[in-house]
């Protein structure tokens, strides 16, 4: 079981089940309110501005997903991902399948699959190399540590906008760079493959949007979020507990031609927790992303689990 936890870590955004948010959301044309511009977030985090996304190439070139812990050397895992918007079964709203290729997870694959019923589960199905097997999974609690990680799953991927309450605090310009991971020299391996902070978006205009969280004595009683007025893009998450700020997250993202400002892919994804300084990242190179593909709907499949070579 501590190999499936950690092979939840590239489900970075994967939707869950039953949620309003679908891929025909319209671009508003009118300025949000604070659901609204939730709503919007979510359609952006989850390609659904594309019909097929597909993260793959050379070994150097893969998604790279590496966690540190001060004192310690980063550890780093490298997969392959692959989602679909664009399904026959009218039943089915996405299906998004990874495979690892390195990492003490290498060989692995996991197949999610969300589902149109409302109130459905996401059904996960994971090959395990070791035992030439494959497993079946129901969602795990949206409070969940990552092993190895400073994330939960609901921060991940099972968080909708109907779990919090939204207000629109008012927009302003980004006025700094977006954080990436920093290790100090001491902890670096020989390739430590991080990012430099993105300072592209210094001075754009987003909206300040405060999310606080239905549940009481929830880890975090809100977040704060800086959204791209034009893009909806989230840029930068501060979540919060008694008025402190206990975890960082930003997120760096480039356009995609295809006429919707929305169609943003991400750059990296970096985490920081303010009380252990524990650090998270999650890396895309450009070379390495293709869209709206026309490969066939069957490779989204069990079949292709079993076909994985460690």
């Amino acid at each position: 079981m501590r190999i499936v936890a950690r092979i939840f870590l590239t489900f970075t955004l994967m939707p869950a089940g039953g949620h309003a948010v679908e891929k025909g959301l319209p671009y508003p044309l009118q300025k949000p309110d604070g659901l609204q511009i939730a709503e919007q977030i979510y359609f952006v985090n989850h390609f659904y501005a594309f019909d097929i996304l597909e993260i793959d190439g050379a070994r150097d070139k893969l998604l790279k997903i590496i966690n540190y812990q001060p004192g310690s050397k980063p550890k780093q895992m490298s997969a392959s991902r692959f989602v679909n918007h664009r399904l026959s079964n009218p039943g089915i709203k996405s299906r998004d399948l990874v495979i690892f290729s390195s990492g003490k997870v290498k060989g692995t694959g996991i197949l999610a699959t969300d589902y149109q019923q409302d109130g459905k589960s996401m059904g996960i199905s994971i090959w395990l190399p070791a035992l030439r097997k494959i497993r079946r999974f129901s969602e795990p609690a949206h409070e969940d540590i990552w092993a190895g990680s400073i994330l939960t799953f609901g921060d991940i991927y099972l968080r909708r906008p109907e779990h919090e309450t939204h207000e629109l605090l008012g927009d302003e310009p980004l006025e700094h760079c977006l954080d990436s991971m920093q290790v100090p020299l001491q902890d670096r391996g020989e390739k430590p493959l991080l990012m430099e902070p993105d300072c592209s978006v210094k001075g754009r205009s987003v909206y300040l949007l405060k999310s606080t969280h239905k549940k009481q004595n929830w880890w975090y009683d809100y977040r704060l979020r800086w959204v791209d007025k034009e893009s909806f893009t989230e840029y930068q998450v501060h979540y919060f507990r008694d008025d402190k700020k206990i975890k960082t997250m930003t997120k760096s993202w480039h356009a995609a031609e295809t006429g919707d400002p929305r169609a943003r892919i991400w750059r990296y994804w970096y985490a920081r927790s303010e009380e252990t300084g524990q650090q998270g990242i999650a890396i895309i190179p450009a070379e390495s992303v293709q869209i709206n593909t026309g490969r066939n709907e069957r490779f989204w499949s069990e079949s292709t689990l079993r076909k994985i070579h460690r």
